[in-house]
């Protein structure tokens, strides 16, 4: 293997470890909280789903690691995002931030709080209508990260199934 393809093996491989160790350590999370059943009410359990849930996608309230991952790997662009424009709310930058690692819309429309899927796109497009009138430096990267990458057979049969 030469310089050229062992440097691309391993941003490969880096990608798709990043990606599944992230999953695997929310997984893991959810796992320990319901086999160590402390809890003594269903709601006790619920209550710290949706905290390792805030802790790694992010809520209303806070940021989680998808946010400070994506800006680690995109130049602070939720942070630029929030100065470009001011007028977004809380849950415009989490659609934000969930478009542009590829979350699929059911479960951008259940983390976001959005009252029903459709919401989803309309807040989308709504974004993408704001972000297209106003000029500012880093406009056409934030309507590539709103687009929609094509999801592999696989996942999109998973999803819809």
């Amino acid at each position: 293997m030469n310089k050229k393809e062992s440097l691309r093996f391993h941003r490969n491989r880096q990608l798709v470890h990043s990606a599944y160790v992230y999953l695997a350590c929310f997984i893991l999370d959810c796992r320990n909280a319901r086999n160590h059943m402390r809890y003594g009410k269903e709601e006790d359990l619920h209550k710290k789903y949706l905290e390792i849930l805030a802790k790694f996608f992010g809520s209303l309230e806070r940021d989680g690691q998808l946010q400070d991952d994506l800006n680690k790997s995109h130049d602070n662009i939720l942070h630029q995002l929030k100065v470009d424009f001011p007028q977004f709310s809380r849950q415009e930058v989490l659609v934000f931030s969930y478009y542009a690692v590829g979350l699929p819309v059911p479960l951008i429309h259940e983390l976001a709080g959005l009252s029903f899927d459709k919401m989803t796109s309309m807040t989308k497009t709504q974004m993408k209508k704001r972000i297209k009138v106003k000029a500012c430096p880093r406009r056409e990267e934030y309507l590539m990260l709103l687009e929609r990458e094509k999801l592999p057979n696989w996942v999109r049969n998973a999803l819809f199934a």
